[in-house]
């Protein structure tokens, strides 16, 4: 992240003169061009996968038809569909674009994430004690969960890949200016 912030700095004192009510409009004009994207079904524009009551669904990591494909939190205005992903160590890198969330297999507590962007995760920040997420499989199958508490950790902590919290799925994503920090948004499943 400091190369990143570096990069920026080096950029301004090339193009734009070193005051300050330029350097943080150039910041402010690169922060909401590279969070402001919205889909069309987080625009609410499709309309949410509707299905019956919910049937309690573990997710198990052994299988790619056991894992949930669409993700809704209706007080936050997400609904997303989600990918299979991955962590890769080497690069230090997870799997991702700006169309879905991921789930990994590769943690002990399921996890999910996206980027933090309006279209995604951003509504995340906002969150209330009180919210609902719903995990819908393949074949049309649910579970709900209730929100129980977010948390943050730095980018290089490996632990939250070992956490082992059963009946819970993690929500992940960047938080801070410079996307110093994770996310993680804990929900435990509904009996």
């Amino acid at each position: 992240m400091r190369a990143k912030f570096t990069f920026y700095v080096k950029l301004v004192k090339r193009t734009i003169p070193t005051s300050l009510p330029s350097v943080l409009i150039l910041f402010g004009a690169l922060y909401i061009l590279s969070t402001h994207q919205v889909s069309a079904r987080s625009a609410g524009l499709v309309e949410s996968m509707v299905t019956t009551d919910p049937v309690r669904r573990p997710i198990a990591a052994d299988a790619a038809q056991t894992l949930p494909v669409f993700l809704t939190i209706t007080d936050l205005g997400i609904h997303l569909d989600i990918k299979h992903g991955a962590y890769d160590a080497s690069a230090s890198k997870w799997e991702i674009d700006d169309t879905a969330a991921y789930l990994t297999t590769q943690a002990a507590t399921p996890m999910i994430y996206a980027h933090n962007r309006p279209a995604l995760f951003a509504p995340l920040r906002s969150i209330e004690a009180g919210t609902t997420m719903t995990l819908t499989w393949q074949d049309g199958t649910t579970a709900s969960y209730r929100y129980v508490k977010t948390r943050f950790v730095r980018p290089d902590d490996a632990q939250i890949l070992s956490e082992k919290n059963d009946k819970t799925v993690i929500l992940l994503t960047c938080h801070g200016f410079f996307d110093e920090y994770r996310r993680l948004v804990y929900f435990e499943e509904q009996s």
